[in-house]
């Protein structure tokens, strides 16, 4: 069994060409990765299990004056204070203002730091299995370098 290491950030994925982030992790590259998949613009996303500490209905966010443009604001989710995390205006999707249908947030612990990541829906749960992981094209530049460990077709 071969073993594949991956030195970069968390795990992110987008199917039809599904993205992966990982921290410095040693996986068995004979294992299969639970990923739970989230919609980002009608677009296909996913982080690995092993960091979502749990998933939630967006609720209202306290913002912070001079704070980066992506991040939301602040949550308090029993008695912890959470930053959120606008992943569509980190990865400078096209803005759209419908507001109506409310997001879903998925509360992630990495590295012992929680943070809320805005998402427009859940998808649910898949198993990748490593050995299907790709690299990413270098074409997608800054997010592929700091985000983006792989991709699924």
């Amino acid at each position: 069994m071969g073993k594949k290491e991956y030195n970069d950030y968390k795990s992110l994925i987008k199917k039809n060409k599904t993205n992966i982030i990982k921290d410095k992790v040693v996986i068995n590259t004979d294992m299969e990765v639970g990923t739970i998949i989230f919609c980002l613009e009608n677009e296909y996303y996913g982080i690995e299990m092993i960091y979502v500490k749990e998933i939630i209905k967006e609720r209202s966010v306290t913002r912070l004056p001079k704070s980066l443009p992506y991040v939301k604001g602040l949550i308090n989710l029993r008695g912890t204070i959470i930053p959120i995390i606008d992943l569509k205006k980190m990865f400078n999707f096209p803005s759209s203002i419908d507001r109506k249908v409310l997001n879903m947030l998925l509360i992630l612990n990495i590295d012992d730091v929680v943070i809320g990541v805005s998402v427009d829906k859940i998808i649910g749960v898949t198993f990748i299995n490593i050995d299907e992981v790709e690299p990413p094209s270098p074409l997608l530049g800054f997010i592929n370098e700091k985000y983006i460990d792989g991709v699924v077709g």
